[in-house]
């Protein structure tokens, strides 16, 4: 299995940030991005790991790297889950996760910062998060920030669908989980968490919420001015 989800960044994208080129000092070990799909997050995702020599974890990358290729039972049938759209156990995903980290820890294979993608959004996830941060830094307790991306959810959807139709028309294959009914699903269950999640990440994390429906360059400035010194 890949140790290694880091996205590429294009040309194009480097583009949009000439004016920060240089490495900047993070202010937290953990960054947790999150967001409804269509949310930019993967987009500010590639300036950030620009910035950083950061450890990309993406949740759904991992899983996808594990449960196809699992005989277990509960993973094929956490793979159907996925594939309709509808969350996997918290539970399962958590000890997928933190064997996932716990080996990166064992063989020194960790960077200063861990950067979750889509992660968490149930509020036991949340409960989670604080956990495989301490697993992934040696059981040390490290600061962690929320970076939530905010987008309308008729925004987001239509986001989606484009994107999945766009990878069609240039004859590339769209996610097996991007279909409308799935992405659907899966934003109900996203807005009508954001509650709970609030209430679990008090105390605990920073939260830092950053409009989706601007310019990139105009929430990459934001990133930038509130999540490094």
């Amino acid at each position: 299995m890949s140790t290694s989800h880091q996205p590429h960044t294009s040309d194009s994208t480097n583009s949009t940030h000439s004016p920060h080129s240089k490495k900047l000092k993070p202010k937290y070990k953990v960054l947790a991005l999150t967001g409804p799909q269509g949310s930019g997050k993967t987009t500010q995702l590639k300036l950030i790991l620009d910035k950083i020599d950061a450890e990309y974890a993406s949740v759904g990358d991992i899983l996808r790297s594990i449960l196809p290729f699992s005989e277990k039972p509960e993973h094929k049938e956490a793979l159907q889950m996925m594939y309709s759209g509808v969350l996997i156990p918290d539970e399962l995903t958590f000890e997928i996760l933190k064997d996932y980290f716990s080996k990166k820890q064992q063989s020194g294979d960790t960077k200063e910062v861990l950067i979750f993608d889509g992660f968490p959004r149930t509020s036991l996830q949340t409960q989670h998060l604080y956990e495989l941060s301490r697993v992934y830094h040696g059981m040390e307790e490290a600061p962690i920030a929320i970076v939530r991306m905010k987008l309308e959810h008729a925004d987001a959807m239509k986001r989606c669908l484009d994107r999945a139709e766009g990878l069609i028309k240039v004859g590339k294959e769209a996610r097996v989980d991007d279909t409308p009914e799935a992405i659907a699903q899966r934003l109900g269950i996203y807005f009508n968490s954001i509650p709970h999640l609030n209430a679990a990440f008090e105390g605990k994390a920073h939260l830092h919420e950053f409009d989706g429906a601007k310019q990139i360059h105009e929430v990459h400035s934001d990133v930038l001015e509130r999540l490094f010194e």
